[in-house]
């Protein structure tokens, strides 16, 4: 069981990829997810870094961005205020539904401001 007290049914790692106006992205939020194994393969100029994503006993689904793997200019765009933006809806893709044991239905982050706890090593939502 995990230090906080929760307990963890399911979890995945991915590489997010997240919006940025600047390079001329359509707004903020995530705009793709790949499996840690793929980062090689994805040379785009987005910000990107490690997300561990968390289902948790009572089906919440928890959203880790790791500060670590993310430039601290990231930090100020994208969680500014322990808010995290998102401007158009993101439909987390089959291969994380099925690391998650979600085997009906989707998983969206729909558009809006989303309140995140800094804990030092992460920046955490939880939907």
């Amino acid at each position: 069981m995990p230090a906080n007290g929760l307990f963890i049914h399911r979890y995945c790692d991915v590489i997010v990829f997240l919006g940025a106006p600047e390079l001329d992205c359509a707004g903020h939020g995530v705009c793709r997810v790949f499996p840690p194994s793929m980062i090689a393969m994805c040379n785009r100029p987005c910000p990107n870094g490690l997300m561990h994503l968390e289902v948790t006993r009572t089906g919440k689904i928890r959203l880790a961005f790791a500060k670590e793997s993310f430039k601290k200019s990231v930090w100020a765009q994208h969680f500014r205020d322990n808010i995290f933006r998102v401007d158009s809806a993101f439909s987390f893709p089959k291969f994380v539904l099925r690391r998650l044991g979600i085997t009906a239905g989707e998983v969206v982050l729909l558009p809006g401001n989303y309140p995140c706890v800094d804990n030092g090593k992460d920046w955490v939502i939880t939907l």
